[in-house]
């Protein structure tokens, strides 16, 4: 083979090389450059708006189920001798019974109480302890009973204030009580008596501050 023929030769290897290169070359530009397009098309995209969004676009607004807090309710007074409980009827909340104190003793018990997160418990007046008597109308709250908040005196009583038979089933109290409560409301002119509630009887009698009786402290509902 002449020297010109492998001239020849080696020009056209020559310029096939240089033409895969170029192609080659030219092909990984235009990779870059989508590369570098698709890039940008995805930053635009994410870019923050200085839209609001629609409140309405969102469905489960966490505002939607946020409600006002409000006191945990009391259960219902009832014969199930859950306390404190609440009587729809009167709108009072009483404790629960504690056994056996004097007057002054029950005074400051209720005082000092607390019980179901509240501190201001009083000892009943006679007008709020008759709401606890049931199964019997005549002590009832509303009852033909004359003794009330606004007649505590000897000559209020009349018979109808002991006018049930006996039963010590707990059926006069609308929470099962048994026996006498003290209540807060002053015999007048006798300043060492007090108006209490038998619960054995559903009566309404009077006795002496330094005997011992059962307690059960009442609030008025929020």
């Amino acid at each position: 083979m002449n020297k010109l023929t492998l001239t020849i030769c080696f020009c056209l290897i020559f310029s096939f090389i240089v033409s895969c290169e170029r192609a080659d070359i030219t092909e990984k530009i235009e990779a870059a450059y989508d590369y570098v397009n698709a890039e940008s098309t995805e930053s635009a995209d994410n870019e923050p708006s200085d839209e609001l969004p629609n409140p309405t676009d969102n469905p489960t607004d966490p505002t939607d189920e946020q409600t006002d807090p409000t006191e945990p309710s009391n259960p219902e007074c009832s014969e199930i001798n859950i306390t404190p409980c609440k009587d729809s009827a009167s709108s009072l909340i009483w404790s629960s019974k504690t056994d056996y104190k004097t007057w002054n003793q029950a005074i400051d018990y209720c005082k000092d109480l607390t019980e179901g997160d509240f501190s201001d418990w009083h000892l009943p007046s006679i007008d709020e302890l008759r709401t606890l008597i049931q199964n019997c109308p005549a002590t009832e709250t509303g009852g033909s009973c004359g003794i009330n908040d606004k007649c505590l005196y000897y000559e209020c009583k009349n018979d109808a204030c002991s006018d049930c038979s006996k039963d010590s089933s707990g059926k006069y109290s609308k929470l099962s009580d048994t026996g006498w409560l003290w209540s807060s409301s002053v015999l007048p002119g006798y300043s060492d008596y007090r108006w209490i509630v038998n619960f054995i009887y559903g009566s309404v009698g009077n006795n002496h501050i330094d005997n011992n009786y059962d307690v059960r402290c009442v609030r008025k509902a929020d």
